[in-house]
């Protein structure tokens, strides 16, 4: 067993010592985990009005790795839902991603009809894909008066 050494060369002196000091000392190579094969998420939409939409909405439900700042969160999963009814909608979104070591997933959402978006979640809502039986109750509101969604334009970099 190697001695911790104080000065430029201490970190570089552990890490050579003992497999136990890499993961103390952060030398350790982070792999991704993998979330269960397949995970599906199930969760229930909930908006303010709670009566029916208009027949050209959709709902958009994305779950996003939001673990990084400073960059757009990678989608790990999306269903499109139509909200033929009033509120709560039901949904089941399907994960298939890598997820790394540091990954928070969180699910978020969204009400449209064509362009305009109409409800929308504002809270940051964390899910766990590790958990067959995870549901998820995503609350959302109103958006006055309706915006027309913005979608990224060619000359937008992500």
């Amino acid at each position: 067993m190697g001695h911790l050494r104080v000065g430029a060369g201490w970190r570089a002196s552990i890490c050579a010592s003992a497999p136990a000091a890499l993961v103390a000392t952060g030398c350790a190579y982070r792999t991704p985990i993998a979330a269960p094969a397949a995970s599906v998420l199930r969760g229930e939409l909930v908006w303010e009005a709670g009566g029916p939409l208009p027949a050209s909405a959709s709902a958009i439900v994305q779950i996003r790795d939001v673990a990084r700042q400073d960059v757009a969160a990678p989608v790990l999963g999306e269903v499109l839902v139509n909200p033929a009814s009033g509120s709560p909608l039901a949904f089941s979104v399907r994960i298939e991603k890598t997820l790394g070591l540091n990954a928070r997933p969180a699910a978020s959402a969204r009400i449209l009809d064509g362009d305009f978006l109409l409800f929308v979640t504002d809270t940051y809502t964390p899910v766990a894909l590790d958990d067959d039986n995870a549901f998820v109750s995503l609350r959302l509101i109103s958006v006055e008066p309706p915006m027309r969604e913005l979608k990224p334009s060619p000359q937008m970099v992500e």
